[in-house]
């Protein structure tokens, strides 16, 4: 499915997106390996996603999407 990151954080992420997420919902996206993720809140803003498991190669990938925004 396709979605946009709004907002980024090392433990979390605002995604704005076409799918309808309800809370406490898991998903996964692809962050440097596969991140994992649960639903914590619906507003007008997009989807606020904490981390529940993220990979090893994520705090590189984090680093590079903020390089590439620069």
């Amino acid at each position: 499915y396709y979605g946009g990151i709004l907002g980024l954080s090392h433990e979390s992420a605002i995604l704005d997106t076409g799918l309808d997420m309800e809370i406490y919902d898991n998903i996964q996206m692809d962050a440097g390996g596969k991140l994992f993720c649960k639903v914590m809140e619906k507003s007008e803003a997009g989807y606020t996603v904490i981390f529940t498991s993220i990979p090893t190669g994520y705090p590189a990938w984090l680093r590079s999407a903020r390089t590439d925004k620069a």
